[in-house]
């Protein structure tokens, strides 16, 4: 009974939202979006310059209070502190 219910609630959700106009893409994007409130920021240009992300790394700042510190987000692929270093593909390692 309690999944039908949930179910039932389910359908009424996306039932309103579809009256509404708002699509599944809408939602997606949505979930996906990182919240509001996070800790997460976009470095600043002077953070940009002493981080030098390589390779297609992206800086990005974590700031907790008065403290914030700068890193680099490496692609796939790549690692280390400024995206410097080739990932080692596990296949090859047998």
């Amino acid at each position: 009974m309690k999944a039908v219910v949930g179910f039932w609630v389910l359908g009424m959700i996306l039932v309103t939202l579809a009256q509404k106009g708002v699509s599944g893409n809408e939602l997606r994007e949505k979930r996906d979006e990182e919240p509001e409130l996070s800790h997460k920021k976009p470095c600043t240009s002077a953070e940009s310059a002493r981080t030098q992300c390589l390779n297609g790394g992206v800086c990005f700042a974590i700031e907790i209070g008065s403290h914030r510190t700068a890193a680099c987000n490496c692609q796939n692929g790549y690692g280390g502190t400024r995206c410097q270093s080739r990932a080692i593909d596990p296949d090859i390692l047998g």
